[in-house]
């Protein structure tokens, strides 16, 4: 599997070194700041280039002969290990362009979403969650981005809960009880049942 470890390099040189240094020693987190700026500046730059050279073989495609390129659009993203970032997206005359890199419309790493799902399920409110986002990941997102992200774990949740108990088991403990869980927004009691089952070489925790 080949890795993009080329595509962003971050070179430092021994004067820029000594003025981080006094900048760490008289403000430490104004310079982590900065420091966190610059990889996203870093970050964006190369997202960027990957965008133009997508836009180049779009359309250099025999279906876009007459199209060209119509400057550039700014947008901002949620990528999951840097954060916020804002980059200048092409745009074509036709607007037929849609990258693979980042799709249009799209605000947030899907991985990222995921994470947002799981914090929703955990228990989190959809603002509260799009509060902290803010904090963060330096973008804000609306209620309704996180709760769409529930879409994406849904698949595997509905899954794991409908998946065939097959090996053979010699104890299973069984109990429930009411738990208020937000749901999409909103907040309500629901009924929820404990299963543990023991095998002779493992137990599992079942919902």
């Amino acid at each position: 599997m080949e890795k993009m470890g080329e595509i962003i390099k971050i070179q430092i040189k021994l004067p820029e070194i000594t003025k981080a240094l006094v900048k760490f020693r008289k403000n430490r987190l104004k310079a982590l700041d900065e420091i966190t700026t610059e990889v996203r500046t870093s970050v964006a730059g190369a997202i960027e280039q990957l965008l133009d050279a997508e836009m180049t073989l779009f359309l250099g495609s025999p279906e876009q002969d007459n199209n060209k390129k119509n400057g550039y659009k700014e947008r901002d993203y949620a990528l999951k290990g840097i954060g916020g970032i804002r980059f200048r997206f092409p745009r074509d005359r036709k607007s037929q362009f849609n990258s693979s890199i980042i799709p249009r419309h799209e605000q947030v790493d899907p991985r990222l979403k995921e994470d947002l799902a799981i914090l929703h399920l955990a228990g989190l409110s959809t603002r509260t969650i799009a509060m902290i986002t803010k904090r963060f990941l330096g973008i804000e997102l609306s209620a309704g981005t996180v709760t769409n992200s529930l879409d994406l774990v849904s698949e595997k949740a509905i899954a794991w809960l409908e998946r065939p108990l097959s090996e053979k088991y010699w104890a299973l403990f069984v109990d429930g009880t009411n738990f208020k869980i937000q749901r999409r927004g909103s907040s309500k009691k629901s009924r929820t049942m404990v299963a543990i089952r023991f095998s002779r070489h493992t137990h599992q925790l079942s919902f």
